[in-house]
């Protein structure tokens, strides 16, 4: 039985994870009349998946700078890592380091940590320089290979760059990123 129920509830978070939108709940009228509904954590950034392949470097760009979520491996199980992506586009420019600083400085909170990612890689006296001005109480979601995003402080998520292979993988596995992406579709 708990076989069953285990398998029912992975196939739930699976339908979840590829494009079937969960219920919402009823709105309060007030509340619609004054406000938008937020979009879902992520929702702007899965509208890239429509850019042109192979990502120019503009398009790479857009992807870290206008990033609203920190998901460089992709969103739920099969995801396409469009953010790793668009890092080992703008790594593999004779000027990244500059082009990683420029999109630093104009990128939302998630694209801060992002073109961290790539200054590892990069330029790591400029990675060490830039994470130590980051307001690190701020928090961010950030995708992991799961469904839901786990909401997090910028300080933990740069620990985690110092300490993990979340961001030096990146540059070393340009090929299977793009095979990652071909293969989720």
């Amino acid at each position: 039985m708990k076989t069953v129920v285990t398998e029912v509830m992975a196939a739930f978070f699976l339908v979840s994870c590829n494009g079937i939108e969960p219920m919402q709940p009823p709105v309060n009228s007030e509340s619609a009349r004054n406000e938008a509904p937020a979009p879902p954590p992520g929702g702007p950034d899965e509208a890239f998946l429509k850019l042109p392949r192979p990502l120019s470097v503009h398009d790479a760009k857009r992807v870290v700078i206008e990033a609203t979520v920190f998901a460089p491996w992709g969103i739920g199980y099969g995801g396409r890592p469009l953010q790793a992506l668009a890092l080992t586009v703008l790594l593999g420019q004779p000027s990244s380091r500059d082009i990683l600083v420029d999109v630093y400085d104009h990128a939302s909170l998630p694209g801060k940590l992002l073109a961290l990612c790539g200054l590892q890689s990069a330029d790591p006296g400029r990675f060490e320089t830039l994470s130590g001005v980051i307001d690190g109480k701020s928090e961010i979601d950030v995708y992991s290979g799961n469904c839901s995003p786990e909401r997090t402080t910028t300080a933990d998520m740069i620990f985690r760059l110092r300490n993990t292979e979340i961001c030096r993988d990146i540059p070393k596995s340009k090929t299977k990123i793009a095979a990652m992406f071909q293969r989720a579709g």
